[in-house]
């Protein structure tokens, strides 16, 4: 399932409510974000989202920045607080999540194609797709 959180009018309620439904029919969830924003990646997440997708990934410094959101110490600085998360997996939470969640960037401009090698090398980074910029 593909949830649109950058051009739909969704609400983190929304979104949670998506996440849901496809845990219960048992299908991976892909929610896409509408900005580099380390708490609202982190929150999708928390929810239980399967992806994250991010749009307009121009450099490599940002696609840093959102694999530090995205994924848990010492690969990146994401944190938790969200009790689903630990009834869903228990205390191997973060092992599993780092593992079962996927960070996707988007490629947009001129300059994210002359950097995609770069930021798709990039540990913990996940996919790079074209977005449509």
């Amino acid at each position: 399932m593909w949830v649109d959180g950058q051009h739909g009018e969704l609400g983190y309620q929304d979104i949670l409510g998506l996440v849901r439904t496809s845990d219960l029919i048992r299908r991976p969830v892909f929610v896409r974000v509408a900005s580099h924003d380390y708490g609202k990646i982190g929150r999708v997440l928390d929810m239980g989202a399967t992806a994250v997708i991010v749009p307009c990934v121009d450099t490599v410094e940002q696609a840093r920045q959102l694999v530090f959101a995205a994924k848990f110490p010492p690969l990146g600085g994401r944190s938790y607080g969200s009790r689903r998360s630990i009834d869903l997996y228990g205390r191997r939470f973060v092992e599993k999540a780092d593992v079962e969640t996927l960070l996707v960037v988007q490629i947009e401009t001129p300059l994210a194609i002359t950097n995609a090698d770069e930021i798709a090398a990039l540990p913990g980074g996940g996919r790079v797709v074209p977005g449509s910029g």
